[in-house]
């Protein structure tokens, strides 16, 4: 099984890759940044960002170059014989369709759902992207709602629920995602859960 982990930055997206990553899944080494962890592959990171350069994320590559990196890149992952694997970014947003032809159809989109302005003020709070701070949430908020989800398999999750009953919905990862968890791990991924100091 193959997973991303969707969402806009500070959209909870780092909080569900890191339960993710407790309960079995490989999400690969994350990257630190000023003592805060981001499940975010650096390698991945470093192939989105020259798709997309940040923060104006205009295409920098064509939609044939994309899917065969990003098939390249799981296949590479997964050559280490982990499975289920998964990868979290916010600039997915910007790839879906690329990641449903590089990745295949039954690929696994985790949703993580937060209010646009919630997710813009905890931007702000990090202090990225300056006066394009709101033009780069936008552009990801209306790729990842322009998307046409009608086939594809689509998992939400909301992240104001997750930090107010984590056990509930972790739970209810555990069962839609069919994953084999024991009991330490599925304490460890409820232990993880915790408002980021960025605010999500």
């Amino acid at each position: 099984m193959r997973i991303v982990v969707i969402g806009l930055y500070n959209s909870g997206s780092t909080c569900v890759a890191g339960v993710l990553d407790r309960l079995g899944v490989d999400m690969g080494a994350p990257y630190w940044h000023e003592n805060e962890c981001f499940y975010e592959p650096y390698d991945l990171s470093c192939i989105l960002r020259h798709f997309w350069p940040e923060p104006e994320c205009h295409s920098q590559a064509s939609e044939r170059i994309r899917v065969e990196v990003l098939r390249n890149w799981i296949l590479g992952r997964e050559s280490f014989g982990t499975s289920p694997c998964g990868a979290k970014h916010p600039l997915f947003c910007l790839s879906l369709a690329d990641l449903r032809k590089a990745w295949g159809e039954e690929t696994v989109f985790v949703w993580s759902q937060r209010e646009r302005e919630a997710s813009i003020a905890g931007l702000r709070k990090r202090n990225w992207f300056g006066e394009m701070t709101v033009p780069i949430q936008n552009k990801l908020w209306n790729a990842i709602h322009d998307f046409d989800f009608a086939n594809a398999n689509v998992f939400k999750l909301q992240y104001d629920a997750i930090l107010q009953n984590p056990s509930q919905e972790i739970d209810r990862i555990i069962s839609t995602l069919k994953l084999d968890v024991n009991a330490d791990s599925r304490r460890a991924a409820i232990d993880w859960v915790q408002p980021p100091s960025g605010g999500g």
